[in-house]
């Protein structure tokens, strides 16, 4: 692959087994040569009408602060929790809205 065009897109959620999955593969993707220029951190908790959704989010803030102080340098794209599956075209459009323009 070349370098100066490959970039690996990280996904992961804001849970502590996650970060620090996501923290390895950064070092071995780094330590191959590999950019890593964003990440998507999916089912971020947005509806907060409950105590458990409340909770839940503010659990989340954590890992959330954890992951924007480890890396600055990384565009990080915060997708909320949704409520069913992705799946069918009408569900991968939204996402992709929702993706693409934040």
């Amino acid at each position: 692959t070349d370098k100066e065009k490959t970039e690996f897109l990280i996904v992961t959620i804001p849970d502590l087994m996650a970060i620090e999955e996501t923290k390895r593969l950064i070092i071995s993707l780094y330590s191959a040569g590999v950019k890593v220029n964003n990440m998507v951190v999916n089912n971020v908790q947005t509806n907060l009408n409950c105590e458990f959704c409340r909770a839940r989010r503010n659990h989340q803030n954590r890992y959330i602060s954890m992951v924007d102080n480890m890396y600055p340098e990384i565009n990080k794209i915060y997708m909320p929790l949704f409520s069913e599956d992705i799946n069918g075209m009408a569900h991968l459009k939204a996402f992709e809205n929702m993706l693409f323009n934040q």
